[in-house]
């Protein structure tokens, strides 16, 4: 079998292997996604400087702004239930 056939062979079952794994709750779905990604690097799928070209470092810098929001906002909330209306509604 030529190369290029054993990787595309490896990295869909590689695939399959996650998508198995993570829907059927064995592992976390991010656990489950990071060790899928390693192997198609560690099996040379992948080599290491594609994987870190194929980033989307826009959308990662999105999300981790995202959380940031998320974190401030569940704050804010948490403030508001248990300060501000047991004070002006006497809840």
């Amino acid at each position: 079998m030529r190369p290029r056939a054993t990787h595309a062979l490896l990295a869909g079952a590689d695939y399959d292997g996650v998508v198995t794994v993570a829907s059927l709750g064995w592992y976390p779905t991010s656990i489950t996604a990071l060790t899928g990604a390693l192997l198609v690097v560690l099996t040379g799928c992948l080599k290491p400087h594609q994987a870190v070209q194929s980033i989307g470092w826009r959308l990662l810098i999105m999300l981790a702004a995202m959380l940031g929001l998320g974190a401030a906002l569940n704050l804010l909330f948490w403030i508001v239930a248990t300060l501000l209306i047991p004070r002006f509604w006497g809840v």
